[in-house]
């Protein structure tokens, strides 16, 4: 994969650990030589530019077409609907699919979609677990 998009559940989330979880995953991405698009990193130019939720998801299934995986992070019980559209659009583009989840939690659709399945029980084992460049 050349460029991935990294989805992640938004509405709800605490945005300063969202900020540094993602920032570590995008990190981890980066360091195994992928270009990562997230749309956390572009609030600000959402706020700027006074895009709605739907706006903001059209544009990230729009942005999605550029890209060669889709990477899924799963971290609570929460379902996405924003995650489930990247989903079904990763699954029509023919995207290579990685799904990144915690061990304990079920999310039937995103792992028989997977290409790659990744557990992990806390965090600080999953940024580990990136390190040694799974995602060849």
């Amino acid at each position: 994969m050349k460029k991935v998009m990294l989805s992640y559940r938004f509405t709800g989330e605490d945005p300063n650990h969202l900020e540094e979880v993602l920032g570590n995953v995008g990190l981890k991405l980066r360091a195994s030589g992928h270009d990562v698009f997230c749309s956390f990193f572009l609030e600000d130019y959402f706020r700027k530019e006074g895009m709605t939720s739907g706006d903001i998801y059209n544009y990230c299934l729009k942005e999605q077409e550029n890209c060669d995986g889709f990477v899924a992070l799963i971290k609570s019980r929460d379902i996405s609907s924003g995650m489930e559209m990247e989903l079904e659009k990763a699954k029509e583009l023919g995207q290579r699919n990685i799904l990144l989840i915690r061990d304990d939690l079920k999310f039937p659709r995103f792992r028989l979609a997977a290409n790659k399945i990744i557990e992990y029980r806390e965090l600080p084992e999953l940024y580990r677990t990136l390190e040694n460049n799974c995602f060849k």
